[in-house]
């Protein structure tokens, strides 16, 4: 009897170690499945947040492009106003000329920003060549692009809608944007006051309404009663420096 009572432990024992090896193999097999299945998915994520992060530097660059030209030509990229001054800064448009005012809207401004950023983006972009070497499928469609301008900044927003292709998995991406610190409104606003102050008054420039603006302007006199005006304006700045939005007054 006690030979047998031995025996039926060993074979409980034996059972018991086996069960656990069982299971434990089940486990192992188990985590490592998950592991493979896990893995594109991880692939797949890293690829379009590197693609994203790409298509919003170019968005940034081109941007940020855009709005040193308005600064420097009084609101237009590419459409250029009727009339311009031809001036060693570049061709800036007017805001009030022969008793007329005719100084560019927001939605004007808005618009040429698009179009610029529009225009440009492509060569950015260039193809997405830097993405050859991964597996992935890049298919853009139309560009649309604008701006929001608040209080204090500029937001450049790109519609690229484009379908991204790893492996089996496939994402859509639409909309892409970049934000800069320049205060486009105000620039406009003050454009906006000076031009209807002439309207009532040809041949007056609001030198109080300019001394007591929070940014510096400056007045350089060209020939025939033509006036550049240069706002200095040290809340806003583009490239690390401060930026600087001109326009022209004919008197």
């Amino acid at each position: 009897m006690l030979y047998i009572l031995k025996k039926r432990g060993q074979s409980v024992s034996f059972y018991v170690i086996f069960g656990v090896i069982i299971l434990a193999v089940f486990f192992f097999l188990m985590m490592f499945s998950k592991n493979l299945v896990a893995r594109p998915l991880s692939f797949e994520v890293d690829d379009v947040d590197s693609l994203r992060a790409f298509v919003n530097s170019c968005v940034q660059t081109v941007g940020e492009k855009a709005l040193f030209i308005v600064g420097r030509q009084g609101g237009y990229t590419i459409n250029a106003p009727l009339e311009t001054l031809d001036t060693p800064y570049g061709n800036i448009g007017y805001i009030f000329k022969d008793g007329k005012k005719t100084a560019m809207t927001s939605d004007a401004i808005k618009k040429e920003i698009g179009l610029y950023v529009k225009k440009e983006l492509p060569a950015c972009l260039s193809d997405f060549s830097g993405f050859n070497d991964k597996e992935i499928d890049i298919k853009p469609r139309n560009i649309k692009a604008d701006a929001v301008f608040g209080k204090t900044d500029t937001i450049v927003i790109v519609d690229c809608p484009m379908s991204v292709k790893t492996g089996d998995h496939t994402v859509q991406l639409e909309s892409f944007q970049a934000r800069f610190n320049v205060r486009i409104k105000e620039f406009i606003d003050v454009t906006d006051i000076l031009a209807d102050r002439m309207t009532l008054n040809p041949g007056y420039i609001d030198l109080t309404y300019l001394g007591n603006l929070d940014m510096n302007s400056t007045i350089l006199t060209e020939k025939d009663g033509q006036h550049v005006i240069v706002l200095e304006d040290y809340k806003s700045s583009l490239g690390g420096k401060i930026y600087k939005y001109l326009f022209v007054i004919s008197k």
